[in-house]
């Protein structure tokens, strides 16, 4: 009698065989279908999150390229460049920051050489080596994003200043990035995840916070294949 059972029972549990491996199956591929679907979503959304960023710079530069455009056309301020009247330029420079119209304002020569800013009081530096410097010294209105001899990190935009055709110098005007952390926490603010600008290794503004709670400036980025991949 009880082989009989165990027999009925076997033969029970056979019949359902077919029926729980096509379940495991079943789910085995749900997760699988899933995970592929969250990682096709998560993609979807780190490209547009990408899209959107560089849309952003670059209306940024754009706006930037305008304004360096706008100044460099002034017939006064190109006379001041070419006379190289260090006093009227540095005048000139320091209206626009006050204005807020930029961050970061540099004019230079034709050699090179800095005549005055108007972020900071500094001059008389050679910037020709720079790379916008040298396409816009070639004629060509440049843009991107700089580390500079002052400021740290900024969008900028250097244009041609010419007078009677003959190119007199250049300018470079700016936005900085690093400044109150305002562009780290838009990106935050937008897209929900952390933010930090690396100059070289080193944090220079970012959304990350301390242990202590304060922001990680200043801190050091230790993983060496990240900054390979940069």
């Amino acid at each position: 009698m009880k082989n009989n059972i165990s027999l009925k029972w076997l033969l029970s549990m056979l019949s359902f065989l077919p029926m729980f491996t096509v379940c495991a199956l079943f789910m085995v591929l749900s997760l699988f279908m899933t995970e592929e679907f969250l990682k096709t979503e998560t993609d979807a959304q780190l490209k547009n999150a990408q899209s959107k960023i560089n849309h952003e710079m670059s209306d940024l530069l754009q706006q930037l390229t305008g304004k360096a455009q706008w100044v460099a056309s002034d017939p006064l301020f190109s006379e001041a460049v070419a006379q190289r009247d260090s006093a009227q330029v540095r005048q000139k420079a320091l209206a626009i920051t006050e204005a807020k119209m930029a961050d970061v304002v540099t004019v230079i020569d034709n050699d090179g050489v800095v005549l005055a800013r108007g972020h900071d009081t500094k001059a008389g530096d050679v910037m020709q080596a720079r790379a916008v410097v040298k396409k816009a010294m070639e004629g060509q209105a440049v843009s991107g994003i700089e580390a500079g001899n002052v400021v740290k990190f900024s969008a900028r935009a250097a244009v041609p200043i010419t007078q009677n055709g003959k190119r007199v110098g250049v300018i470079i005007v700016g936005s900085e990035l690093t400044k109150n952390h305002v562009y780290v926490d838009i990106i935050k603010k937008s897209f929900g995840v952390e933010c930090t600008l690396f100059l070289g290794d080193e944090r220079v503004s970012t959304t990350a916070t301390t242990p202590e709670g304060g922001r990680g400036t200043g801190t050091k980025l230790a993983r060496q294949d990240i900054l390979d991949a940069s």
